[in-house]
Protein backbone atom coordinates (compact mmCIF):
# COMPACT_ATOMS: atom_id res chain seq x y z
CA UNK A 1 0.00 0.00 0.00
CA UNK A 2 2.56 2.46 0.78
CA UNK A 3 4.68 1.44 -2.02
CA UNK A 4 1.74 2.12 -4.64
CA UNK A 5 0.48 5.55 -3.03
CA UNK A 6 4.65 6.71 -3.59
CA UNK A 7 4.28 5.67 -7.04
CA UNK A 8 0.98 7.36 -7.74
CA UNK A 9 1.78 10.43 -6.30
CA UNK A 10 4.67 10.67 -8.18
CA UNK A 11 3.07 10.31 -12.16
CA UNK A 12 0.53 12.49 -10.93
CA UNK A 13 2.56 15.69 -10.46
CA UNK A 14 4.88 14.45 -13.04
CA UNK A 15 2.41 14.91 -15.15
CA UNK A 16 0.54 18.11 -15.01
CA UNK A 17 -0.15 20.56 -17.61
CA UNK A 18 0.41 23.19 -14.84
CA UNK A 19 4.63 23.20 -14.61
CA UNK A 20 6.96 25.69 -15.53
CA UNK A 21 9.15 23.48 -17.15
CA UNK A 22 12.94 24.51 -18.47
CA UNK A 23 15.04 22.48 -21.28
CA UNK A 24 18.58 22.61 -20.90
CA UNK A 25 17.61 26.13 -19.37
CA UNK A 26 15.79 27.41 -22.25
CA UNK A 27 12.12 28.13 -21.45
CA UNK A 28 8.90 27.41 -23.10
CA UNK A 29 8.43 31.27 -22.90
CA UNK A 30 10.54 33.29 -24.93
CA UNK A 31 9.59 36.65 -22.76
CA UNK A 32 11.25 35.55 -19.63
CA UNK A 33 8.47 36.21 -17.64
CA UNK A 34 7.36 32.48 -16.95
CA UNK A 35 11.59 31.59 -16.75
CA UNK A 36 11.76 30.20 -12.96
CA UNK A 37 15.31 31.90 -11.13
CA UNK A 38 15.90 29.57 -8.42
CA UNK A 39 18.54 30.30 -5.82
CA UNK A 40 18.63 27.21 -4.01
CA UNK A 41 20.60 25.18 -6.69
CA UNK A 42 24.27 25.41 -6.59
CA UNK A 43 27.01 23.87 -8.75
CA UNK A 44 29.89 22.03 -8.02
CA UNK A 45 32.21 21.33 -10.19
CA UNK A 46 29.08 20.70 -13.35
CA UNK A 47 26.95 18.52 -10.13
CA UNK A 48 23.91 20.91 -9.85
CA UNK A 49 23.52 20.49 -6.16
CA UNK A 50 19.57 21.42 -3.87
CA UNK A 51 20.11 22.10 -0.62
CA UNK A 52 17.39 20.47 1.68
CA UNK A 53 18.64 20.74 5.06
CA UNK A 54 16.43 23.26 5.84
CA UNK A 55 12.77 24.15 4.11
CA UNK A 56 13.32 26.04 1.24
CA UNK A 57 11.18 29.21 0.29
CA UNK A 58 9.32 29.82 -2.97
CA UNK A 59 11.96 31.97 -3.84
CA UNK A 60 14.80 29.32 -3.04
CA UNK A 61 12.76 27.26 -5.69
CA UNK A 62 12.33 29.48 -8.30
CA UNK A 63 8.01 29.04 -7.30
CA UNK A 64 6.20 32.35 -8.60
CA UNK A 65 3.28 33.75 -7.02
CA UNK A 66 0.14 32.11 -8.70
CA UNK A 67 2.02 28.76 -9.70
CA UNK A 68 1.51 25.75 -7.85
CA UNK A 69 3.90 23.58 -9.63
CA UNK A 70 8.05 24.67 -11.01
CA UNK A 71 10.03 22.04 -12.46
CA UNK A 72 12.91 22.19 -13.94
CA UNK A 73 13.55 19.01 -16.86
CA UNK A 74 16.44 18.34 -19.27
CA UNK A 75 16.74 16.27 -22.19
CA UNK A 76 19.59 14.30 -21.12
CA UNK A 77 20.18 13.21 -17.71
CA UNK A 78 22.35 15.47 -15.83
CA UNK A 79 24.18 14.90 -12.46
CA UNK A 80 21.93 16.20 -9.22
CA UNK A 81 23.00 16.15 -5.87
CA UNK A 82 20.40 16.38 -2.69
CA UNK A 83 21.37 17.63 0.27
CA UNK A 84 19.91 16.61 3.28
CA UNK A 85 19.62 16.49 6.83
CA UNK A 86 21.11 14.74 9.42
CA UNK A 87 24.08 14.77 6.81
CA UNK A 88 22.45 12.95 4.43
CA UNK A 89 22.79 13.09 0.57
CA UNK A 90 21.70 11.74 -2.31
CA UNK A 91 23.21 12.18 -5.62
CA UNK A 92 21.75 10.70 -9.35
CA UNK A 93 21.39 11.63 -13.00
CA UNK A 94 17.92 12.92 -13.14
CA UNK A 95 15.38 14.48 -16.36
CA UNK A 96 13.14 16.51 -13.95
CA UNK A 97 12.80 17.97 -10.76
CA UNK A 98 9.08 19.88 -9.45
CA UNK A 99 8.49 21.26 -6.56
CA UNK A 100 4.85 21.50 -5.83
CA UNK A 101 2.66 23.72 -3.06
CA UNK A 102 -0.49 21.46 -3.64
CA UNK A 103 -0.83 18.47 -0.59
CA UNK A 104 -0.11 20.57 1.65
CA UNK A 105 0.16 24.08 2.52
CA UNK A 106 2.22 25.23 5.50
CA UNK A 107 0.17 27.74 7.93
CA UNK A 108 2.99 29.84 8.53
CA UNK A 109 3.84 30.31 5.11
CA UNK A 110 1.68 29.19 2.29
CA UNK A 111 3.92 30.51 -0.62
CA UNK A 112 6.56 27.79 -0.02
CA UNK A 113 6.95 24.25 -1.31
CA UNK A 114 5.96 21.45 0.20
CA UNK A 115 6.53 18.64 -2.21
CA UNK A 116 8.89 17.51 -4.40
CA UNK A 117 9.42 15.29 -7.26
CA UNK A 118 12.74 13.86 -8.98
CA UNK A 119 13.26 11.12 -11.63
CA UNK A 120 15.65 9.40 -13.73
CA UNK A 121 15.31 8.16 -17.59
CA UNK A 122 14.57 4.81 -18.16
CA UNK A 123 17.31 2.19 -17.40
CA UNK A 124 17.82 -1.37 -17.49
CA UNK A 125 16.50 -3.82 -15.29
CA UNK A 126 19.44 -4.79 -13.16
CA UNK A 127 21.18 -1.27 -13.18
CA UNK A 128 17.24 0.43 -11.76
CA UNK A 129 17.48 -2.59 -8.89
CA UNK A 130 21.55 -0.94 -8.27
CA UNK A 131 19.99 2.15 -8.11
CA UNK A 132 17.00 2.01 -5.86
CA UNK A 133 19.35 0.03 -3.04
CA UNK A 134 21.61 2.98 -3.19
CA UNK A 135 19.05 5.28 -2.72
CA UNK A 136 17.52 2.99 -0.09
CA UNK A 137 21.07 3.30 2.21
CA UNK A 138 21.47 6.68 1.51
CA UNK A 139 18.38 7.56 2.91
CA UNK A 140 19.55 5.48 6.10
CA UNK A 141 17.14 2.30 5.11
CA UNK A 142 17.69 -1.21 4.69
CA UNK A 143 17.87 -2.81 0.62
CA UNK A 144 14.31 -5.21 1.27
CA UNK A 145 12.37 -3.04 -0.76
CA UNK A 146 14.28 -3.72 -3.67
CA UNK A 147 14.31 -7.63 -2.99
CA UNK A 148 10.76 -7.38 -2.71
CA UNK A 149 10.86 -5.46 -6.20
CA UNK A 150 12.48 -8.01 -7.61
CA UNK A 151 10.95 -11.22 -6.45
CA UNK A 152 7.42 -9.78 -7.73
CA UNK A 153 9.08 -8.96 -11.14
CA UNK A 154 10.59 -12.50 -11.52
CA UNK A 155 7.09 -14.21 -10.20
CA UNK A 156 4.35 -11.84 -12.39
CA UNK A 157 2.25 -14.06 -14.51
CA UNK A 158 3.58 -14.86 -18.21
CA UNK A 159 0.43 -15.13 -19.89
CA UNK A 160 -2.32 -13.46 -20.17
CA UNK A 161 -3.66 -9.78 -18.84
CA UNK A 162 -2.12 -9.29 -15.69
CA UNK A 163 1.35 -10.17 -17.96
CA UNK A 164 1.28 -6.79 -18.93
CA UNK A 165 0.52 -4.86 -15.96
CA UNK A 166 2.69 -2.74 -14.28
CA UNK A 167 5.09 -3.64 -11.28
CA UNK A 168 5.80 -1.52 -8.49
CA UNK A 169 8.48 -1.16 -5.59
CA UNK A 170 9.63 1.40 -3.23
CA UNK A 171 9.65 2.61 0.09
CA UNK A 172 9.63 5.85 2.48
CA UNK A 173 11.32 7.20 5.49
CA UNK A 174 11.65 10.09 7.37
CA UNK A 175 14.97 11.97 7.50
CA UNK A 176 14.94 15.08 9.80
CA UNK A 177 11.53 17.42 8.63
CA UNK A 178 11.44 15.34 5.42
CA UNK A 179 9.67 12.24 4.13
CA UNK A 180 11.30 11.05 1.50
CA UNK A 181 10.39 7.94 -0.86
CA UNK A 182 11.62 5.73 -3.88
CA UNK A 183 9.69 3.96 -5.91
CA UNK A 184 10.94 1.79 -8.92
CA UNK A 185 7.83 1.20 -12.21
CA UNK A 186 8.39 -1.98 -14.27
CA UNK A 187 6.37 -1.80 -17.31
CA UNK A 188 6.50 -5.15 -19.23
CA UNK A 189 4.29 -3.84 -22.16
CA UNK A 190 7.60 -1.76 -22.67
CA UNK A 191 9.36 -4.86 -24.29
CA UNK A 192 12.23 -3.37 -23.46
CA UNK A 193 12.71 -4.98 -20.02
CA UNK A 194 13.34 -1.28 -18.62
CA UNK A 195 12.51 0.56 -15.40
CA UNK A 196 12.00 3.65 -14.08
CA UNK A 197 13.15 5.16 -10.63
CA UNK A 198 11.29 8.26 -9.14
CA UNK A 199 11.80 9.89 -5.95
CA UNK A 200 8.76 12.01 -3.67
CA UNK A 201 9.75 14.00 -1.03
CA UNK A 202 7.64 15.89 1.27
CA UNK A 203 8.86 19.05 1.97
CA UNK A 204 6.27 19.88 5.11
CA UNK A 205 6.12 18.32 8.60
CA UNK A 206 2.58 18.97 10.15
Amino acid sequence: MVRRAIVMTLVGLLTTTGCTVSFNGDDKDPSGKETPHATAPTDDKGVEVWDLRTPPSADDVGLRSGKDYVGYETRKPRRVRFLLPDDHELTIDATLVVFDRVMHKDPADPTRPTGMDFRMAPMPLETAYKVMSTSLKAFGMGTEPVDQWRQDIENRPTSGVEANHRVEGGGNTKIGYLTVGVGGVFDPVNRDGSAIIKYHVNLYEK
